[in-house]
């Protein structure tokens, strides 16, 4: 489905676009529609981080293009590229991609994509060039571009995000201060985007897709999984309720709380705490209180060392108490 773009919308913008400098290329003009699914430059305010007065709109062969290695859209999230592609050849690409030259063993490949991989692959069916703007930018530019452009996008899951974050920081590309500082975003959205890549491989797994899990659910599932085996098991049991999106995090939270809560009830023996491998690690027992205590095996008492473990444990309570604190604050 298209959704065409009215002419003083269209004038409109290529006025904005004469005023900084940049020019359709060869008297080629730039045609009155788009779709839906087609990405939109960032806003005025930022378009000065994308365009120069040196720059122009240039058209190329979509063969001539490459995508960049840190490209942020898993292939599950391309979308309907045919129906861009036939919406490109009937109305023309409205909106221009970024890349940049680009060195390869290939002659015939002279461009990284860094905006616009759903429009190059449009373009690329449809037999027609890619319009796109041609910077000289380094890699942390690139991926500040393509995070701003992220920021517009609905259609982008916060896997997605989080999950090409978390590359970008282990390429050192970006370091987290960055994510928080040149994109303007709070410690805890940033937080809770990259929580997708603590969260296990067998939940990972278990839940399949995650394109529906929101960011905030994400770190929810961490702070639950991280309290032991019992609790990750009981996240294992709700992965179908996570994958389709009909439990977020408080009603996660609720419900394996509530689940912990009856089985402590049900139960007056020792709970084993076990790693994934499956070594006893240690043990929940209710004292004559009924207030929780924890015992440790021989093999692990006489290996672990205590002073660390309670410096360990006060500064993971401090944590929490922080993210309870935050996360108070945000609601």
């Amino acid at each position: 489905m298209t959704q065409k773009k009215s002419r003083a919308a269209v004038v409109g913008m290529l006025d904005d676009l004469i005023k900084e400098g940049l020019q359709p290329v060869d008297g080629k003009n730039i045609h009155p529609a788009h779709t839906k699914n087609e990405t939109l430059l960032p806003q005025p305010s930022l378009k000065n981080n994308f365009m120069t007065n040196k720059e122009a709109i240039e058209h190329i062969d979509p063969a001539q293009c490459v995508l960049w290695v840190y490209k942020d859209r898993p292939k599950a999230e391309l979308g309907d590229i045919k129906e861009l592609a036939d919406d490109i050849k009937q109305n023309g690409q409205v909106q221009p991609g970024i890349v940049r030259s680009f060195h390869s063993e290939q002659p015939h490949e002279k461009y990284e994509i860094i905006i616009g991989e759903r429009r190059w692959r449009a373009c690329s069916i449809a037999n027609k060039k890619f319009t796109a703007i041609i910077k000289n930018i380094s890699d942390a530019d690139a991926a500040i571009y393509q995070s701003i452009e992220n920021d517009q996008r609905i259609d982008l899951s916060d896997y997605a995000k989080g999950q090409n974050y978390k590359k970008l920081l282990d390429a050192e590309i970006l370091s987290q201060k960055d994510l928080v500082v040149k994109l303007q975003k709070s410690q805890s959205y940033i937080r809770n985007l990259l929580s997708f890549s603590r969260i296990s491989k067998e939940l990972v797994e278990a839940i399949g897709d995650m394109t529906k899990v929101s960011a905030r659910t994400a770190y929810e599932i961490v702070l639950l999984e991280e309290k032991g085996a019992h609790y990750k098991n009981i996240l294992l049991q709700l992965a179908p309720k996570i994958s389709k999106a009909e439990i977020g995090a408080k009603k996660i939270n609720k419900m394996v709380t509530a689940l912990i809560s009856s089985v402590d009830k049900g139960n007056d023996s020792a709970i084993e705490i076990k790693a994934i491998d499956g070594r006893h690690m240690f043990t929940w027992r209710k004292d004559s209180n009924g207030q929780k205590s924890i015992g440790f095996p021989k093999d692990i008492r006489e290996t672990i060392n205590f002073k660390e473990l309670e410096q360990a444990i006060v500064k993971n309570i401090l944590i929490q108490l922080n993210m309870k604190h935050q996360n108070e604050e945000e609601e």
